[in-house]
């Protein structure tokens, strides 16, 4: 499964883009770099990246860490 994500060229898509994109990374992910997530999100023609508590799973285990960033981008968009 993760070779599959892998291969998924997420860069393109998001480069196409024309509504604003929130990339968040758990801090102690070790799939993604923040290099790349802060790559990811400077793609969009409006990126933003942050980190949050936990690990690539996140969302799962902290589903409150991610809630203040995408209602704080709602509020500015």
């Amino acid at each position: 499964m993760l070779g599959a994500h892998l291969r998924h060229d997420l860069e393109q898509p998001v480069a196409a883009l024309t509504v604003p994109v929130l990339v968040i990374r758990g801090r102690e992910d070790r799939l993604s770099t923040p290099e790349w997530g802060r790559r990811l999100a400077g793609l969009a023609a409006v990126g933003e990246y942050v980190e949050v508590p936990g690990r690539h799973s996140f969302c799962w285990r902290y589903p409150g860490a991610w809630s203040a960033p995408i209602r704080a981008l709602a509020d500015r968009v």
